[in-house]
């Protein structure tokens, strides 16, 4: 996460407790100038008093006192570790899911850390991240064999798990009602010849784009 400016937005909307994980601290690099653009927008539409609350909390977690403002840095990525088993009532994520090294893992973990009947809402961004062929070629990144695509890999390279692959691994670790919607598809007629062929099945929809995958942690537990 680049700022704290989703977690502030969220309490303005009734969120209680925001809490944020990643494996870079890119939040310490976020200029003073970001929350004062946005406190001014906020004010367009905000009472003064809920204005200076999120000022305080804002104060709070950049001083690491104790906030509803929360963000840990891990290299392991162990949520688990950070936030605790059944803290979470909704997961939000936006273009974090294709940079997971190991999605079913994660996604088991916030399987333990979400509540019974807790919402998860992620949107995913399967196309190639490098800015000049991303829009000429955007599945680009699929045209290369498994072994070359490890070789180049770098941490934080798109993972390419595909949506069939997300639900299956939502399925596994005990979400259900997912729903996976397409946010950006290929044109029609536009094509995606030259893919390796780990993804010329059908199943792997290469002309999603990008999605919004949604589903709901496992109400009840299984038995035997």
């Amino acid at each position: 996460m680049p700022d704290i400016g989703i977690g502030l937005y969220l309490q303005v909307n009734g969120c209680f407790q925001y809490n944020a994980g990643d494996v870079h601290n890119l939040m310490k690099t976020t200029p003073d100038s970001f929350y004062r653009q946005f406190f001014g927008r906020l004010s367009r539409t905000e009472p003064q008093k809920k204005i200076d609350f999120l000022k305080q909390q804002l104060a709070a977690f950049k001083a690491g006192y104790p906030s509803r403002l929360n963000s840990l840095v891990r290299d392991d990525f162990d949520l688990v570790a950070a936030f605790g088993p059944a803290t979470v009532d909704l997961v939000f994520s936006q273009a974090a899911f294709e940079h997971f090294d190991d999605v079913p893992a994660t996604i088991a973990q916030l399987h333990t850390v979400c509540k019974p009947g807790a919402i998860l809402v992620a949107q995913v961004d399967l196309k190639t991240h490098s800015r000049w062929i991303r829009q000429r070629d955007p599945n680009n990144i699929y045209r290369y064999p498994q072994a070359l695509y490890r070789l180049l890999r770098f941490r934080g390279t798109p993972n390419r798990v595909r949506p069939f692959q997300n639900k299956a691994a939502l399925e596994a670790a005990g979400w259900q009602d997912i729903s996976i919607y397409p946010i950006s598809m290929l044109s029609e007629g536009e094509g995606y010849p030259g893919m390796d062929k780990r993804f010329s099945d059908k199943r792997n929809q290469m002309d999603y784009l990008s999605i919004k995958l949604c589903a709901r942690n496992r109400t009840y537990a299984l038995t035997e």
